[in-house]
């Protein structure tokens, strides 16, 4: 069955209506009322060495007309009254040009404005600085001029922060915060809205997860030597993707330059709590040819680290202590990327580009753990050797054409996929029963610190096989788009002007996932002292708290089919994660940037997205005495539509101040496997774990107004507020259920009922050159955002409940020092709590502990085109941790340590 079947004739008529209405309505609206007296400016806006600055603000002085120049420096202005007209080029931290020209009617004029830097750095103070500045200037002036609220990372940025994939360079941005996987940055949190509520996109194209469970991207698959800019949309315009309430994160790769670049970087360092070295290396070049028309750029990335974690994990039960697990990681990641653009400049009305981007993260590791399983008065100490590899492909193809009467039409086509693989991970126990404990822990007496088990008469020589689990696990996700936009420009004096915009954009997605799980038993009794590996030591694990004791190889599982035998056995359970999911999707927008005066800027418009789904799930059953009974398959298909109406304001009330309001609606869809209808049905312990096929997507109406200031030392200060009314939130419902008889516990995601988010944002960047020597080198990012939420959880008991995701605190500190050759950072990032699962009751949410790490970076420029650098993550040890309900109840606490590098880089 084709994409196109799938979608009823229904969906397209629906979609193809609102194009229709929008291109009717764009088409109808007049171009000009001054067509017979008007004329075209058309120019380029360059640097002081020729380079192209993208998003200069161009205005004709005394009248409304303004635009920005696109990536190549170009600008167009259309229907400009006739007569001698004075141009106004501005770029942020450049200084500004004013220059006269006569717009004759019907003619075109050229121009070509040049720019100089606003601030003449001294020389003791310009070696290392003036690139991050020019960096800042590039990502702050595009800032000021858009037409949404936005915060921006430069690659500049990025090189000189300690941040070694794109979640952990974000993460300095405001209201931005992450989730860690092993020390390591993962998930991005945007105005405390959990990761479900975000998009990622490159490019302006949304990414594919290669995960099976969720939509949200994993960015430590992204590394940040490859990008240009990392942008985060907190309001949405209706020519943007609506499926995002926090945000949406672009990740921007570089493109080709007017002058050949060349980068180059390479690094070692090393991993303290495993002594395990890290790798890290990164080449790029581009440059322009046959006359600077055609322009490529190439290159890749590869970081190699063997680090190592330590973690305990505790389970209770009724306030008793019921289980303790200590985990000692030892972890090889690889993260391999390439990337490439080429763009040609076919005419002065023409523009066409190629972008590509693949990256691949490898992760293996090897888990060895204790546990104390004080309810079954047994010990277990397992192995999991697991490898997996995650990949994300991106290709997109864009034509940009500028029509003679100023009307411009924009065509892409996109095409990604993502993959996760796991292929043959294996988990290896071995069990000693009959264990005695006298745990610490009581529902009147716990110290956080101090959580032991005390098993009394553990013994290795008692330890014997378990099992060993073999897990083969698939995931892909595909993503094919088509998108076209058309802008007019319309006139009716030289004080009103606009730009009409209206398009379409049709998505298929195609995503499955399939699981298989074999379990092997021995026949006979086997024991771990056969197996113990001479060479492990655990040391002192978690600073002396715990004892982890002998442990066997990590081969095991090999050596064991070589002296027993087995039987083998597949796990039916694995079953219930397998899935296809089919989502296509249309949308329609039609908005207007209507510019009244020099200084005020509307957009109206609305966007409509459509989307029909189309899933195959798997539903098992297991009887009473927990063996498999039976296996079917189930199917959902459902389309629904929604309307979503914007507006926004950007005031100018001076050069450098603007004041922006925005009201928006957008929408979240369901992660993947919460809609699967899929049942796990176990009787032995009358538990049932089930799909939802009938989940809505979560609709959230936004509020926003912002008070931005650009500093004449490179620099901004802003305040914000923002309000979200949220419908439908998803969560997991928990409920009880008689079925014939028999009462069973059910586990459900299901639409909760509203909720509300608001919040404030406090931003502030400086570079201090006015201050006398030597504190001229000092520079300033400061950044802080509170939150807070109510969430209506339906038919859980206590009261209202907080939205996960929702940190009441997240700020950031970068203190910089910049002189002679020498530069130096101190990134302070932090994030308080935060509910990361709801619980069947308010005791039983699961929170993300608060989070305070301190990073640092220094660098050396050794000759003009060479830098030595250094950087050291993680100085105070900070931990992972969860607890449940009250921070006196840790589930899990992990620790990394330190870990550095040292190396070069070089431009040319």
């Amino acid at each position: 069955m084709t994409a196109i079947n799938r979608i009823s004739a229904r969906y397209y008529s629906r979609f193809f209506v609102v194009v229709l209405l929008c291109l009717i309505g764009s088409g109808t609206t007049p171009v000009s009322g001054l067509t017979a007296g008007s004329g075209t400016i058309i120019g380029r806006v360059l640097g002081p060495e020729g380079e192209p600055l993208t998003g200069a603000a161009v205005s004709v002085r005394n009248t409304s007309f303004t635009t920005v120049s696109d990536i190549d420096g170009f600008f167009r202005l259309y229907k400009v009254p006739i007569g001698a007209r004075t141009i106004d080029v501005q770029f942020y931290g450049f200084t500004s040009a004013l220059q006269t020209i006569t717009v004759e009617a019907g003619a075109s004029v050229l121009v070509i404005v040049s720019l100089n830097r606003m601030i003449n750095l001294q020389e003791e103070i310009t070696v290392t600085a003036e690139p991050l500045l020019e960096g800042q200037a590039r990502a702050m002036n595009r800032r000021k001029n858009a037409l949404n609220i936005m915060n921006i990372v430069s690659a500049e940025l990025m090189d000189n922060l300690p941040d070694y994939n794109s979640a952990e360079a974000a993460q300095r941005l405001p209201g931005i915060s992450i989730k860690r996987d092993q020390g390591e940055g993962r998930y991005v949190l945007i105005r405390g809205t959990e990761p479900r509520l975000n998009a990622t996109q490159l490019n302006g194209v949304n990414l594919p997860s290669p995960e099976g469970d969720i939509r949200s991207v994993a960015l430590d698959v992204i590394p940040t030597e490859m990008l240009e800019a990392i942008v985060i949309h907190k309001t949405l315009t209706p020519d943007m993707d609506a499926a995002s309430i926090g945000g949406a994160i672009d990740l921007d790769t570089r493109n080709a330059s007017d002058t050949p670049r060349m980068t180059f970087s390479a690094g070692l360092g090393q991993n303290s709590i495993s002594g395990g070295g890290i790798q890290r290396g990164e080449f790029s070049y581009g440059r322009r040819f046959n006359n600077n028309r055609f322009g490529l750029i190439f290159g890749s990335s590869f970081f190699n680290t063997d680090k190592g974690s330590e973690n305990f994990e505790a389970r209770y039960a009724d306030g008793d202590l019921d289980a303790l697990e200590i985990r000692d990681y030892t972890i090889n990641r690889k993260r391999i990327g390439f990337f490439t653009a080429f763009d040609a400049r076919i005419s002065e009305q023409t523009r066409a580009s190629v972008q590509g981007l693949f990256s691949r993260f490898d992760d293996h590791e090897y888990r060895r753990s204790v546990l104390s399983d004080i309810g079954n008065l047994s010990m277990k100490r397992s192995l999991k050797d697991r490898f997996e590899q995650q990949s994300i492909f991106s290709l997109k193809g864009e034509l940009k054409h500028y029509f003679d009467s100023g009307i411009q039409f924009d065509a892409s086509l996109a095409f990604s996929t993502a993959r996760e693989r796991e292929p043959g991970r294996r988990d290896t126990s071995f069990v000693q029963e009959g264990v005695g404990f006298s745990p610490n822990v009581t529902p009147d007496s716990i110290n956080p610190a101090d959580i032991q088990s005390y098993p009394g008469n553990e013994n290795i020589n008692l330890y014997l096989f378990d099992n060993l689990t073999v897990e083969d696990k698939f995931t892909r996700e595909r993503l094919a788009a088509a998108r076209v936009d058309i802008s007019i420009p319309v006139s009716t004096d030289s004080q009103l002007s606009a730009l009409i915009k209206t398009g379409g954009k049709i998505r298929f997605k195609h995503k499955k996932r399939n699981t298989d799980l074999t379990v092997f038993n021995a026949v006979e009794d086997i024991s771990m002292a056969a197996f113990l590996d001479p060479d492990f030591n655990a040391g002192a694990f978690l600073d002396n708290r715990y004892t982890f004791g002998p442990f066997f190889t990590t081969d095991a599982y090999s050596r064991l089919f070589s002296l027993a035998a087995f039987t083998q056995e597949k796990n039916f359970a694995g079953d219930t994660e397998d899935y296809t999911a089919f989502e296509d999707t249309a949308a329609a927008y039609a908005m207007g940037e209507i510019f009244i005066g020099k200084s005020i800027c509307l957009i109206p418009g609305f966007r409509y997205e459509y989307t029909a789904n189309d899933y195959t799930g798997t539903s098992v059953s297991f009887d009473e005495t927990g063996e498999f009974e039976r296996l079917n398959s189930n199917q959902s298909r459902d389309s629904y539509g929604v309307f979503l109406p914007g507006f926004h304001l950007r005031y100018r009330i001076e050069k450098n101040i603007n004041f922006r309001v925005s009201f928006t609606r957008s929408l979240a869809r369901p992660d993947y496997f919460d809609r699967v209808p899929y049942q796990l049905i176990n009787r032995n312990d009358w538990q049932v774990r089930m799909g939802n096929e009938n989940l809505k997507p979560t609709k959230a109406w936004n509020a926003d107004v912002m008070l931005e200031t650009y500093l004449p030392t490179i620099g901004v200060f802003s305040v914000g507020v923002f309000y979200k009314y949220l419908k439908d939130y998803i969560y997991s419902h928990y409920y009880d259920a008689d079925i014939l008889g028999a009462w069973y516990k059910f586990v459900q995601p299901r639409n909760g009922n509203n909720a509300e988010l608001w919040g404030m944002e406090l931003a502030f960047l400086s570079q201090f050159r006015f201050l006398p020597s030597p504190l001229d080198g000092l520079g300033l990012i400061l950044n802080y955002s509170f939150a807070d939420s109510e969430a209506r959880y339906p038919n859980r008991l206590g009261p209202k409940g907080r939205l996960p995701g929702q940190s009441h605190d997240v700020g950031n500190l970068v203190l910089s020092y910049e002189r002679g050759r020498l530069s130096a950072r101190f990134g302070i990032n932090y994030h308080g709590r935060y509910v990361d699962a709801v619980g069947r009751t308010p005791d039983l949410d699961i929170f993300y502990d608060d989070h305070l790490q301190l990073d640092c970076s220094a660098g050396f420029q050794i000759s003009p085109a060479i830098i030595l650098f250094l950087e050291i993550n993680n100085l105070t040890n900070e931990p992972l941790r969860y607890f449940i309900g009250t921070d006196t109840r840790p589930i899990q606490e992990e620790y990394y340590k330190i870990w550095g590098m040292v190396g070069l880089r070089i431009v040319l």
